[in-house]
């Protein structure tokens, strides 16, 4: 079909706002999100790890009062098999869930010239392989669009490099939406990424660095604990009583 050189400049136009935002919610899903969680984990996983084990403590505690106070209630004997195994579950490797986290970010950090480049490749990528943006994907491009995700994760340009290299230059569009349904798209990735940026771990970018707000922090949290401790002991001397 004939599009007139004003529809096809205002298609591209927003074509290239569309992949800039689909580039853009990778970045902040895949590299920005798990490099923040880093981050906070590396300044709060201790005090967070101590708060998580006296809350358990203090849950299973409870559970036997409760458990306590309902046997003898229908006078039932008390011994001390009380089952609260499904409170165990709870008890997790907290070490483990903290080296998933850092694992999941890649240490070894890009220039910003590595990233910018980065960035550049797989936008042009995006424009050759996305599902969204193409039509008639093919078999072996779906296997180069999810190698291309994979390098991009890993800050791996070289391979960026090579699967770019696989293409020419030169991106003839295609128009698999109308205007009209195309910046529908837009609206609805915009505010995808919008939703994104929002919620934890992007709230405190812009104070994980501050040594102020993270010894704030870190006081909040001792209160927290100090408060679970006094529960926790207030806890076993009702359930000592009980016995």
């Amino acid at each position: 079909m004939y599009k007139s050189i004003n529809y096809e400049r205002e298609y591209k136009s927003l074509l290239d706002k569309y992949v800039n935002l689909i580039e853009k919610k990778e970045y902040s899903i895949y590299i920005k999100q798990p490099y923040l969680e880093y981050e906070y984990l590396l300044k709060f996983s201790e005090l967070m790890k101590e708060e998580l084990k006296i809350y358990i403590h203090v849950k299973q505690l409870r559970k036997k009062i409760d458990i306590i106070l309902s046997k003898q209630k229908n006078n039932e004997n008390l011994n001390d098999d009380y089952d609260i195994g499904f409170l165990l579950k709870d008890n997790l490797d907290i070490d483990k869930i903290f080296e998933k986290s850092k694992n999941s970010v890649n240490l070894k950090k890009a220039s910003d010239l590595e990233m910018y480049e980065a960035r550049r490749i797989f936008k042009l990528l995006i424009r050759r392989l996305h599902p969204q943006v193409n039509k008639n994907i093919t078999s072996a491009k779906k296997k180069l669009w999810k190698r291309s995700k994979e390098a991009y994760y890993a800050n791996d340009l070289s391979t960026l490099r090579m699967i770019s290299n696989i293409f020419d230059h030169e991106i003839e569009c295609e128009f698999i939406y109308s205007i009209e349904e195309l910046k529908e798209e837009i609206f609805i990735i915009s505010k995808e990424i919008e939703s994104i940026e929002d919620g934890f771990p992007f709230n405190i970018e812009k104070d994980i660095d501050n040594s102020s707000w993270v010894v704030e922090c870190k006081n909040v949290i001792r209160e927290r604990i100090k408060k679970l401790k006094e529960d926790e002991l207030n806890l076993t001397n009702i359930l000592n009583d009980l016995k």
